[in-house]
């Protein structure tokens, strides 16, 4: 940005007043510049902006990108799995190994490019041992209020034609809400809890999790 150095006196209507304005000529390739078109934009427009820097949801990583990139930081720098595309409004599918070598997977919106994390943890103990599953949204400060609905859930092998289901329906709370950026369960206000009996597969148990993302209309 640069100044042309200009500064214009103008007299203020119906007194003697005088102020000063400064006249300021804003390069083009900065306004073209997403990031740099950040400084001239209401904080409203900072906040909903996808290029705005996340932190890294890992612990103890400090590094920080727009969503984007922060996708490719988590699929080289800790061995996040493939990225997976989601529509908004329909189900996806995903089989979540357990015990749980991949404790966050990558979910992209086709539509808007906006990132949610899938965390998940092991809770419990013993018989009462389970898994949790919960989701996040990446942004890079928290909402007044959420902006996207989610509804999970995880259906038990089949056992005469009919399989029990465990559900939740929530919000989806931002990252930015979460001190540090963190994407685990711990900092999930709710979660998906899917008990051992509800895995699937002999030797290499798994949940076969459904996936809802809806954008709250109001």
């Amino acid at each position: 940005m640069e100044s042309n150095g200009d500064r214009a006196e103008k007299q203020e209507a119906g007194g003697g007043a005088r102020r000063a304005e400064l006249a300021v000529r804003i390069d083009m390739t900065m306004l073209h510049c997403p990031i740099c078109f950040l400084a001239f934009k209401p904080p409203i427009f900072q906040r909903d902006c996808p290029h705005a820097p996340c932190a890294c949801p890992e612990p103890g990583c400090a590094f920080a990108a727009s969503p984007p990139a922060l996708v490719d930081h988590l699929t080289a720098a800790h061995s996040c799995p493939v990225v997976d595309k989601v529509e908004y409004g329909k189900p996806l599918c995903v089989r979540v190994p357990v015990p749980a070598s991949e404790r966050r997977r990558v979910l992209v919106a086709e539509e808007d490019n906006r990132v949610f994390v899938l965390a998940v943890a092991g809770i419990g103990g013993g018989g009462r041992a389970a898994t949790a599953v919960s989701l996040l949204r990446v942004a890079a400060s928290a909402e007044a209020e959420p902006r996207y609905r989610c509804r999970m859930w995880a259906n038990a092998p089949a056992a005469g034609g009919k399989a029990d289901i465990a559900m939740v329906d929530m919000d989806v709370a931002s990252t930015g809400a979460v001190a540090g950026g963190g994407g685990g369960v711990e900092e999930a206000a709710m979660f998906l809890g899917v008990p051992a009996k509800m895995l699937h597969g002999e030797e290499s148990k798994e949940i076969v999790l459904g996936i809802c993302i809806d954008k709250k209309t109001s």
